[in-house]
C-alpha cells in the first residue's frame, strides 16, 4: 500500500470542512478532590499562541487552569462513578 505523509495543511482538510479533523477533550473528577483534563489533539499546544492567545483553545485551557487552582470543589465533583462510565 502506498501512503503519503502530509506535513502541511491544504484546502478542504480543516475541522469545519472535514469530520475527520477534530480533537477529543476529556475532563473528569476523581476521588479525594482530584481531576483530569486531557486534550486529544496533537496541535493543541501549537494553537495556544494564535491571535496573541485570544482563541478558543486558550480560553478552554484558561478556564480549566482557573478551575483547578480555585479554592473549593471542582466542577463535576458530585458525579458518581456510574455516570462517568461510557457504554
Amino acid at each position: 500500500m502506498n501512503q503519503q505523509l502530509v506535513l502541511y495543511s491544504y484546502l478542504g482538510l480543516y475541522g469545519s470542512y472535514d469530520w475527520r479533523v477534530h480533537a477529543d477533550m476529556t475532563y473528569f473528577t476523581a476521588p479525594h478532590g482530584g481531576a483530569v483534563f486531557a486534550c486529544g489533539s496533537v496541535a493543541f499546544a501549537q494553537s495556544l499562541p494564535v491571535n496573541n492567545f485570544r482563541n478558543n483553545s486558550s480560553c478552554v485551557l484558561a478556564n480549566v487552569v482557573e478551575a483547578f487552582v480555585r479554592a473549593g470543589r471542582l466542577p463535576g465533583f458530585a458525579w458518581v462513578n456510574e455516570e462517568k462510565q461510557w457504554a
